[in-house]
């Protein structure tokens, strides 16, 4: 949120040269969750429309166009990924007390699939096209599960520590999350439950919420406060 407006703003930051570039400039639109589109020529962000409406938009890297609304009749979307080129997963705001619900669409069909309720805000596209996702089965109990869209099928990964819905998934499978100023790893079928590899209190960290990794998996990026 820079200082000339209400708004959030899409930034990209070099981290090579250490400088950042405001990408977006909108005085009644705030922009969030910017993500690169798989054809690497666009990238997607949500959208608060002055009216207040939520859609998913994607803008060109070039800014040769000032965007679009992939999805025009999708309202309320939260969080989203993509899945491959023509097909997202949304996070849909549940309204008037209702659970949020995880859905796919593709972009020429424009018809929304459930998937599941009660998700968290995090989703991740697997190395195997699959997508990854948090399930609030109850107030303390939450799990990590894997939805793979050409089977209509999903599958339970693991337990999530107390109250982490964040996490990222590295190349190789394995999982990684925060909990505090902790940083915990979950291999699949190598770890019977998630282990801590990093403590950042170190630096003045209180609490790990959002991370986002690198394709290589070599530079994890987190929100702290």
């Amino acid at each position: 949120m820079p200082n000339d407006t209400t708004q959030t703003e899409i930034y990209s930051l070099d981290l090579t040269l250490k400088t950042q570039t405001r990408v977006t400039a909108t005085s009644s639109e705030s922009e969030y969750s910017a993500l690169l589109l798989p054809n690497q020529r666009r990238f997607s962000a949500i959208r608060v429309e002055e009216d207040g409406n939520q859609r998913l938009w994607s803008f060109p890297l070039d800014r040769s166009d000032n965007g679009r609304p992939e999805f025009p009749k999708i309202f309320n979307v939260g969080y989203h990924c993509w899945l491959h080129d023509t097909l997202a997963a949304l996070f849909i705001v549940g309204e008037n007390g209702l659970p949020h619900s995880l859905y796919t669409a593709g972009i020429k069909g424009q018809k929304l699939w459930r998937v599941a309720s009660n998700v968290g805000r995090c989703l991740q596209t697997l190395p195997d096209g699959r997508l990854a996702f948090v399930q609030k089965a109850t107030e303390q109990t939450w799990f990590l599960k894997t939805y793979d869209y050409r089977k209509i099928y999903s599958d339970l990964v693991v337990v999530m520590p107390s109250k982490s819905e964040d996490f990222v998934a590295l190349p190789d499978g394995t999982y990684l999350t925060g909990s505090g100023t902790k940083i915990l790893q979950y291999r699949p079928g190598n770890n019977a439950a998630w282990k801590v590899v990093a403590d950042i209190s170190k630096y003045g960290v209180k609490s790990i919420s959002r991370l986002a990794v690198s394709k290589d998996g070599k530079q994890l990026a987190i929100v702290v406060q």
